[in-house]
């Protein structure tokens, strides 16, 4: 029965974790990559590119999903009153971290960079 309950908390953590790192995604605003392809038929049936056209679309900042994460954030501050003094200089030291690698939120590869030292933090 307790393993169980691990598995079950473990899952929750991980989708807990997916949501928060997909609203931090949709607060911030992100790049993504379009490909449009033609093809033609062509011997034996065999489908053939003719045209190939990759563009990069950005998804600007979402409003809404910056209240949520703002919201979350103050919620977790009621814990920062319970943190010891070498806890809270831990947390500080990770949040100028991750403040340092926004820098152009409209790059792809900030925001992996992002991602990634989240991933880390557990």
């Amino acid at each position: 029965m307790r393993k169980d309950k691990n598995i079950e908390d473990v899952s929750k953590k991980c989708s807990i974790k997916k949501l928060s790192r997909a609203l931090l995604k949709k607060a911030l605003g992100y790049s993504i990559n379009e490909i449009a392809e033609e093809y033609v038929s062509g011997e034996n049936d065999e489908l053939k590119l003719i045209k190939r056209k990759v563009t990069t679309k950005h998804i600007p900042p979402d409003i809404p999903a910056a209240k949520i994460l703002i919201e979350m954030l103050s919620l977790q501050t009621s814990d920062i009153k319970e943190m010891s003094d070498v806890e809270l200089e831990r947390e500080k030291h990770r949040l100028i971290e991750i403040i340092s690698k926004v820098g152009n939120l409209n790059s792809t590869e900030n925001m992996k960079n992002i991602e990634s030292s989240t991933d880390n933090d557990d």
